[in-house]
């Protein structure tokens, strides 16, 4: 065995752990730049907006055992080290961990437990995760467990979640719809008037094949649903598609549990909202779901009432399970007062480890604040709802639940987006004996989000987990939501909004012509056709008779101008939108200017984070400048001062860091609209601005004080 390396920086073999800093590396304490101590791996502090079970005092924490029953999860470390995962890779080597649970289960009052499974995850460096099962008999028993050096964390191993059971009778609403993907021989399926408010008819209507028959609107991608279990008889999810035939299987039902006996209706109902399909039950009763040519399994982790318990070992477990069977959204409708360093130890290996798997989880329902795991912010998407208002000043306004029965969601700078709901009136599926029933809360956003991203990336295939999330957020709006007036990009409750299934699927609201608004005479000239939609779904036709989505023009003599104008048609579902511009033929030069905002993101005791950051959203330069290109410059820190380093690019991946600047579809060549999609794994720092090339007429500036800057 190596001996020069320390124990901390080896993998089981011996070799050294590429992933943990080396002696002397300058990896700082707070911001992921200096370890404090060579080599030894801090504590986790409590960073996230949830605190942990690590926080509480001895007897609060046996409280929090003590409310299903009291058996918990121990995180194991090396005595020297201050926690036993890190970066995705367990600390203890295999030997060293027998060694370690033989000592601390002989402790008074602290005895093993058989689970249904007690195997433990396998983390990235092929060793398993560091930490055994115990039962406690009281809270002495606690106090000594957690003064064992060897010993990284106690907590429940069972939690209520809380997630009702009941089966509401769906009341009916005057807005929904009917749908009929196929020949008129079969019924029609009924369609939620929520639905409408986030594009998502629209968004089916890019699922058509040559005949004009939507087919299958989310197929290819298969939907997890982490929560109670599936009824064995909800019609809705046992056949292929009556028409056409054999593009959908039949839902998979799998439990994380040895008892697999459904008792709960809550993942049904996150089921049937999320992905019941068309025609899959020939009733007027059946409501299609969001995505319902996608695919589905079911896990149960747990019965979801109080009488019973769900545990964060069948979380991870039943996470695992949906992932080896192929789904790769997964609607994790649960959440827990307080953060579980054992479940965040598995959501950020299983992050890395699966970079086509989007976790989607809810911010929490009758509770203020931001649940745990939704406040994880890189590896999480946190939804919740909005109501929709239609007699208030505003169309959608914070959830207040029925009249008679008040509820509450959670809303938070943790929040990435809102799906629209209403008091009860929001159709999904049940059991044979009520196939139609009602759901809302925070849990019902998780599969609202989970159908939506399902439709983006089934029609949208190529794009990565970061791409479909910037489709997402790009296609989301904080319009019409009390308290957003005036907000631009994110929000500090309901993040980016509302999303458009139709735009983030490839549709596009939007369409503009960028390119110089001033040219010097006789000048060449380009004009590029942008949508807010994906650009290679279009073609286009120009007054000029060109069908590219670039021109090229030659200006005018001087003091003369000229209109141009082109429509862009979608190929997948016909719609044409059009534009134009005018283009002034005067004295112009081009110009590098640079975003007055430095955005910065930096490590936090070594958590990773992607982000997307709005930039000069809703800005614009002065008439007559125009924007041709925007892309980002990267800057480091020297001598106390960031400097700019390397060159002006539209992506750019260190490593272990970077970024990516997109400038949304749809906006004139005015807008200074940038979104810098930037991204640290824990052990560094980033730091950009956005760069804009532009076209600057004589006798004007381009520099918008406050927004951008004449120099780097």
């Amino acid at each position: 065995m190596t001996t020069d390396v320390p124990f901390e920086q080896r993998s089981d073999n011996g070799a050294p752990n590429p992933h943990l800093p080396r002696k002397g590396d300058p990896i700082d304490r707070r911001t992921g730049e200096s370890l404090t101590r060579e080599g030894v791996v801090p504590p986790r502090p409590d960073d996230l907006l949830t605190p942990s079970y690590r926080s509480l005092s001895d007897e609060d924490l046996w409280n929090e055992i003590s409310r299903v029953r009291p058996a918990v999860i121990v995180g194991l470390k090396e005595p020297s080290l201050g926690r036993g995962v890190f970066a995705g890779e367990s600390l203890v080597s295999t030997d060293v961990l027998r060694h370690v649970i033989g000592g601390i289960s002989v402790i008074d009052g602290a005895r093993p437990i058989g689970y249904e499974s007690d195997d433990m995850p396998v983390m990235a460096n092929g060793q398993p995760y560091p930490a055994t099962l115990l039962q406690l008999e009281d809270v002495q028993a606690l106090s000594a467990l957690r003064r064992n050096p060897n010993v990284d964390y106690v907590e429940p191993l069972y939690f209520l979640d809380g997630i009702g059971c009941a089966l509401p009778q769906y009341g009916g609403n005057s807005a929904d719809e009917v749908f009929t993907p196929s020949p008129a021989t079969q019924p029609p399926d009924r369609v939620s008037w929520s639905f409408r408010h986030m594009g998502i008819q629209d968004a089916w209507g890019l699922f058509k094949d040559h005949s004009g028959t939507i087919i299958a609107p989310g197929r290819g991608i298969k939907i997890g649903v982490i929560d109670t279990g599936l009824y064995t008889d909800a019609p809705q999810f046992d056949d292929t598609f009556l028409l056409p035939p054999g593009t959908r299987n039949p839902a998979e039902r799998l439990s994380a549990r040895v008892d697999p006996t459904v008792r709960c209706s809550h993942g049904t109902r996150i089921a049937g909202l999320a992905a019941a399909p068309a025609a899959g039950e020939p009733s007027a009763a059946n409501y299609v779901g969001i995505a319902w040519g996608s695919d589905l399994v079911s896990v149960k982790i747990g019965d979801g009432v109080v009488q019973t318990d769900t545990t964060v070992h069948a979380v991870v477990a039943g996470i695992e399970m949906a992932i080896n069977a192929g789904a790769r959204v997964l609607t994790l409708a649960f959440g827990m007062p307080y953060a579980s360093d054992y479940l965040r130890d598995n959501l950020i290996r299983i992050y890395d480890t699966f970079p086509n798997v989007l976790m989607i989880a809810a911010a929490g329902t009758n509770i203020p604040w931001v649940t745990f795991p939704a406040s994880m912010e890189r590896e999480v998407v946190a939804v919740t709802i909005v109501e929709y208002k239609p007699s208030a000043s505003f169309r959608y306004g914070k959830y207040a639940g029925l009249p008679h029965i008040p509820d509450i969601v959670a809303y938070g700078p943790a929040v990435d987006f809102a799906a629209v709901n209403g008091p009860g009136d929001i159709a999904t599926q049940g059991p044979a004996d009520q196939p139609l029933t009602t759901i809302g809360g925070s849990s019902s956003a998780t599969a609202v989000i989970g159908g939506i991203a399902a439709l983006a990336w089934s029609r949208l295939p190529q794009l990565s987990r970061s791409e479909i999330m910037t489709r997402l957020a790009t296609s989301s709006s904080l319009a019409g939501i009390e308290g957003q007036a005036g907000v631009v990009g994110r929000g500090t409750d309901v993040g980016w909004g509302i999303p458009d299934a139709y735009v983030a699927a490839g549709g596009a609201r939007r369409i503009a012509i960028r390119g110089p608004q001033t040219v010097m005479p006789g000048a060449m000239y380009q004009l590029t056709v942008t949508t807010d939609g994906y650009e290679p779904f279009f073609t286009y036709a120009w007054d000029t008779g060109e069908v590219t989505r670039t021109i090229a023009a030659v200006a005018g003599a001087p003091g003369t101008t000229r209109v141009h104008t082109v429509a862009a048609t979608n190929s997948r579902d016909g719609t044409t939108l059009s534009a134009s511009l005018i283009v002034v033929f005067s004295g112009a030069d081009f110009r590098r200017i640079y975003s007055d905002e430095l955005v910065s993101e930096w490590a936090t005791f070594f958590n990773g984070k992607r982000v997307n950051r709005p930039v000069n959203i809703a800005r614009e330069l002065a008439v007559g400048c125009s924007v041709v290109a925007v892309r980002g410059l990267e800057y480091v820190r020297q001598n106390g001062a960031f400097v700019p380093t390397g060159g002006v690019v539209a992506s750019k991946d260190n490593g272990n860091n970077g970024f990516t600047v997109i400038r949304p579809g749809g906006l004139n060549a005015r807008s200074l609209d940038a979104i810098a999609h930037v991204w640290h794994d824990g052990l560094s720092a980033i730091r950009m601005r956005v760069v804009y090339d532009v076209w600057e007429p004589d006798n004007v500036d381009c520099v918008v004080p406050g927004e951008t800057i004449a120099k780097p």
